[in-house]
């Protein structure tokens, strides 16, 4: 985590992403060797690994949120050693992470992204996640060529003490995508941001491709 950039957002971001991500059913928040704050995995995106139709979905390779003027390409996430879902790098501040374990956005299911709040450079990718309303779109390019396209249907805030995993990571029955970040108060002594701003959204439909 880097030191809170001064700005009126009003974002939730994970700093540098997604400070300590509470997932569903999750141990404690850990400390990691940037100050972040990083949980381990529960049953929630585990049971996506099972649900996932990889073979038949493309995998996402850009994301576009035109609101924001956001065009990042995708990189695929993990969980660590420790159970942990991984972040993106922090070398580049225009890339976004997909939990490619889980269900591609598009896919029927619940796909999780992350990005990055700011890092010790400055603004990343979801800096002005927050300033997402209702009604916008999120366009994610797939390797097939098509375009899978979302409508926000909510931007949400959650202290990381009380985040609602279930809601946020559990199995949908249709297409949804979340966007995931860091924001709120930051506390360097208490692990960085102190909530996650989240971004719901459906899909609207599936454009072009082979």
């Amino acid at each position: 985590m880097t030191s809170p950039l001064r700005t009126s957002v009003p974002l939730a971001a994970v700093p540098v992403l997604l400070g300590a991500l509470l997932l569903p059913g999750a141990h404690p928040a850990v400390a990691s060797s940037d100050g972040s704050a990083r949980t381990r995995i529960s049953s929630p995106l585990r049971a996506q690994g099972e649900l996932a139709h990889r073979a038949a979905d493309s995998p996402p390779v850009r994301l576009r949120i035109p609101r924001l003027r956001v065009s990042a390409p995708f990189t695929g996430l993990s969980l660590d050693a420790q159970d942990r879902l991984q972040i993106p790098s922090k070398k580049n501040r225009n890339l976004v992470g997909w939990y490619e374990d889980g269900v591609p956005p598009g896919a029927r299911g619940n796909a999780i992204v992350l990005g990055h709040v700011d890092t010790k450079s400055g603004p990343a990718v979801f800096y002005r996640l927050g300033q997402l309303r209702s009604g916008n779109t999120v366009n994610v390019r797939r390797a097939d060529g098509s375009t899978a396209e979302f409508r926000v249907t909510a931007v949400r805030t959650y202290k990381k003490s009380r985040f609602p995993n279930q809601l946020v990571y559990g199995a949908t029955r249709d297409a949804q995508l979340r966007l995931i970040t860091c924001g709120g108060e930051y506390r360097k002594s208490e692990g960085g941001y102190q909530s996650n701003v989240v971004v719901f959204a459906k899909l609207d439909g599936i454009h072009g491709g082979s």
